[in-house]
């Protein structure tokens, strides 16, 4: 599947990274590590390594959406928000966002 073609991409960024962007936009340090449990089924503390690579599908057409509500430049909290796919390697993304967009047709 290109995601392209459907108006998504995939981003990837170090959970570190996200985590300190995170850090600097809300008060609870383990928020982001609770996010991706909840919403991602990704328990950090059982990743070996400690640091992974995380794959956000991010939708283009929300980004779009987000200037017309006066955010021009969305921040990747913003993307990584209305992501409903995050995943930890970039196949097991494009799969799982495959079955999303089949359960809806």
């Amino acid at each position: 599947m290109n995601l392209h073609r459907t108006g998504y991409r995939i981003i990837r960024k170090l959970y570190s990274q996200v985590k300190a962007i995170m850090a600097e936009h809300h008060p609870d340090p383990l928020a982001l590590k609770r996010a991706l449990a909840a919403g991602h089924g990704i328990d950090i503390d059982q990743v070996p390594g400690g640091d992974p690579m995380l794959f956000i599908v991010a939708d283009e057409q929300a980004a779009k959406k987000m200037a017309d509500f006066k955010i021009p430049n969305p921040t990747l909290l913003q993307i990584i928000g209305t992501s409903r796919v995050i995943s930890l390697s970039e196949q097991d993304a494009i799969d799982r966002f495959e079955k999303l967009m089949q359960a809806e047709d």
